[in-house]
């Protein structure tokens, strides 16, 4: 008994050594496989999209988009103060040149976009808008960015969040609805102004030139442009 006790193992068969080497294979594609996984997540996270082109203030033409956007302002006070409507077409190049030189244009007048930096505006087809901007948190750049669809109704104007995306990732709903619902708190909007993932804004105002009030009577945004219709009141 002792003799047998003593006796080393028998050698495993073939077909053992077989399946704790397939196991080993298994286990390591896993691995492979969770990291590849992660790089990409990662790449996708961190990729700045072909969309995102954040304009620099171009101090060659300053000059002439301060005057098109005095014009702009001229031309809308014109029409409200002598009770006319006013239809205003604006691109998108112009409006991200104002947006880049934003502090030029509205010195002290600009609210803060902290954290988010280099911020740009897209105007597509069927009535929506893509806006993105530059998140830096912990050393990591994100281009963050939402897209959404105005809808101009008889008592308001309503954004429909249709997504929202951090790189090339999309971003879970409910953050969505949680970014929202900041947005509307930031705005001082009623508690019922978000609802069912539409945020909805007031369609009247008060024009600061002339204190004439007014409302977006016809709204129509296609790839590149943005077209609006004010009427006073």
């Amino acid at each position: 008994m002792a003799d047998s006790a003593r006796r080393p193992p028998s050698p495993q068969t073939p077909r053992a050594t077989t399946r704790r080497r397939s196991r080993r294979r298994a286990i390591l594609a896993g691995l492979l496989a969770a990291v590849a996984l992660l790089l990409v997540a990662g790449g996708s996270l961190t990729c700045r999209p072909a969309w995102y082109q954040p304009r620099s203030i171009d101090y060659r033409r300053l000059d002439e988009d301060k005057r098109a956007e005095l014009r702009l302002e001229n031309t809308i006070s014109a029409a409200l103060n002598a009770g006319r409507p006013v239809t205003i077409e604006l691109g998108q190049q112009q409006v991200n040149r104002w947006i880049a030189a934003r502090e030029q244009l509205w010195p002290g007048e600009v609210p803060s976009l902290a954290p988010f930096h280099a911020p740009v505006l897209v105007f597509l087809d069927d009535n929506r808008i893509r806006a993105g901007a530059l998140a830096e948190q912990g050393g990591l750049r994100l281009i963050l960015s939402v897209t959404v669809r105005l809808e101009l109704t008889d008592d308001g104007l309503e954004v429909v969040w249709e997504g929202a995306r951090a790189g090339l990732l999309p971003i879970p709903r409910s953050l969505i609805d949680r970014l929202a619902r900041g947005l509307s708190d930031r705005l001082d909007l009623p508690p019922n102004a978000l609802r069912n993932g539409r945020l909805k804004l007031p369609s009247r105002a008060t024009w600061p030139n002339g204190e004439r009030r007014f409302r977006i009577a016809e709204l129509s945004i296609r790839a590149g442009t943005l077209r609006a219709r004010l009427e006073p009141l």
